[in-house]
């Protein structure tokens, strides 16, 4: 957030980047184990924690980026397979990522760092990108559904975004879209369209 950094992580070894926005210079820092394939860094808003999933081990990443270029590992904690895309709440104190081979979503307590639900139900199929509204109350997220674990009421095997409610960790919502949804991303909305984030279909 302080925009002096930038990390990228490799999916092939375990190592990763870590670039002075100032000087330009980079810096590679390895971890141990066995290869983890790294899928997506995040900062928590307030700068001082960042994580990624293992997405062939299963294990989840806090690193301490208060330690700027150093980011040495804070703790490391099992997870459901293919843990893919964490998202933070604005105050940081949640994390929501999708398992992508388990068919689940997990939701960590950022406090202390470790599993406070996991997610499983209709239209969870492949997820892969999670987004969350601008009020953080609901959760979006996509799944490709190749392993064609959801089926249409048409008997077709859809991808879809499933909407979570936040509050009670529950699947309130299942839209049938098109093939292979990937990624997913949210901006904040405009003061005129708070009014619309109460309802799960915005």
């Amino acid at each position: 957030p302080n925009g002096k950094f930038v990390y990228s992580a490799s999916l092939a070894e375990n190592r990763m980047t870590v670039i002075d926005i100032e000087s330009g210079d980079a810096e590679l820092r390895d971890l141990d184990g066995p290869t983890h394939t790294l899928v997506d860094l995040q900062i928590t808003p307030d700068g001082k924690t960042m994580v990624a999933g293992g997405q062939l081990t299963g294990k989840f990443f806090f690193f301490d980026s208060e330690d700027q270029a150093g980011v040495p590992v804070e703790k490391v904690i099992d997870v459901d397979a293919a843990p893919w895309h964490p998202v933070f709440n604005r105050e940081g104190t949640r994390a929501y990522f999708a398992n992508k081979m388990a068919d689940k979503v997990t939701i960590l307590n950022m406090e202390t760092m470790e599993v406070e639900a996991v997610i499983e139900g209709n239209g969870l199929a492949q997820p892969h990108g999670t987004a969350l509204s601008a009020d953080g109350r609901y959760l979006y997220v996509s799944n490709q559904n190749m392993n064609m674990v959801y089926t249409s009421a048409d008997g077709s095997n859809p991808g879809t975004v499933v909407v979570i409610d936040t509050q009670t960790a529950e699947i309130v919502k299942v839209l049938e879209v098109g093939t292979l949804p990937a990624g997913a991303g949210g901006r904040p909305r405009s003061e005129e369209h708070t009014s619309e984030l109460q309802s799960p279909d915005h």
